[in-house]
C-alpha cells in the first residue's frame, strides 16, 4: 500500500531516479538533493511542507533528461492494474458510474479507466473538460493528472498552487461541488496529506459559507481528519469493507435522513 501512497510515489520516483542516473555520468552532481529528499521521506515527523520540498526536489532530479519523468511514471503506473487483488471497490464504483456517478480521483494510475474500459482525462484536453463537465463525456477525471500525459501530473510544491489555479480546472470542481453530492473516498490524511490535502482546502475555502453538503468516507479507527471543513462523515468497519460499503449505496432502502448506511 505505501507504493500506492502520495508518498511512496515519491520515494518511489526517487528510486527510480538513482538507478536510472547512472547513465547520466554526473550523480554527484545530483546528490544533495537525493539525500536530502532521501532524508524528508524517511522522517516520520516530516510535515506537509517537508514532504513537498521533497517531491520538488525529485521533480528536479526527473527534470535532468526529458525521458527519466515519463520513464518513471510509466514504469510505476503502466501495469498496476494487473497487482489489484481486492477489486470490490472498483466493482462497486462501477455500479455506481453505470447509475449515473461521476468519477474523479487524485491519484495518476488508471485503475478505474481499465476496470470501467473509460477513458481518462486532465488538464491537458479543455475541450473534454468541457464535455465532462457537461456530463457528456463518460470519462474519469484526474484534477492531478494521469500517468499517460506527465506534462501534466501534479508532483511538486509549484504543480499543487498551479492547479489552485487552473481555471479548467477549477470550473470543473466547482460545477460538480455545486451540482453534486460528492463522498470522498480514501482521503483519510485530510488536510496534512500532500496530495489531498491541497485540494480540501481550496474546496474549503470556496466553500466556507456553505453547510455540510458533501460526505467523507472514514474507517472507524480514523478520526476525523478535516475538522476546519463542513463534511458529514460516515463511516465503513475498515478498508477492506469500503467495497461493500459503496455497494450498499446502490440500494436506496439502505439511505436515511443525514446518514448513508452509516453505524
Amino acid at each position: 500500500m505505501y507504493r500506492l501512497s502520495w508518498t511512496g510515489c515519491v520515494a518511489n520516483a526517487l528510486d527510480y531516479f538513482e538507478d536510472q542516473a547512472k547513465t547520466l555520468g554526473d550523480l554527484d552532481h545530483h546528490r544533495r538533493d537525493i539525500n536530502r529528499a532521501r532524508q524528508l521521506l524517511q522522517d516520520p515527523n516530516a510535515t506537509a511542507d517537508d514532504l513537498l520540498d521533497a517531491a520538488n526536489r525529485v521533480q528536479k532530479l526527473l527534470s535532468a533528461r526529458h525521458d527519466l519523468y515519463s520513464g518513471w511514471l510509466k514504469h510505476q503506473f503502466k501495469s498496476l492494474y494487473k497487482y489489484m487483488d481486492k477489486p470490490a471497490i472498483l466493482d462497486s464504483l462501477k455500479q455506481l458510474h453505470q447509475k449515473g456517478a461521476m468519477l474523479m480521483t487524485t491519484n495518476y494510475d488508471d485503475m478505474l479507466e481499465k476496470h470501467l474500459d473509460i477513458p481518462p482525462i486532465d488538464r491537458s484536453d479543455p475541450h473534454a473538460l468541457v464535455s465532462y463537465q457537461r456530463g457528456s463525456l463518460n470519462a474519469v477525471f484526474h484534477p492531478h493528472g494521469h500517468w499517460r500525459n506527465a506534462d501534466g501530473v501534479v508532483l511538486s510544491a509549484e504543480d499543487y498552487y498551479g492547479v489552485k489555479g487552473h481555471k479548467d480546472v477549477q470550473e470543473v470542481l466547482k460545477h460538480v461541488l455545486a451540482t453534486k453530492t460528492v463522498l470522498f473516498v480514501g482521503c483519510g490524511g485530510g488536510l496534512s496529506d500532500p496530495n489531498f490535502g491541497k485540494l480540501m482546502e481550496w474546496i474549503g475555502e470556496k466553500h466556507k459559507t456553505r453547510g455540510a453538503t458533501h460526505y467523507l468516507l472514514l474507517s472507524k479507527s480514523q478520526e476525523n481528519p478535516v475538522t476546519e471543513l463542513a463534511l458529514n462523515h460516515v463511516q465503513c468497519e475498515s478498508f477492506d469493507d469500503i467495497g461493500r460499503w459503496l455497494g450498499d449505496l446502490l440500494d436506496m432502502n439502505e439511505r436515511r435522513e443525514g446518514i448513508i448506511n452509516g453505524n
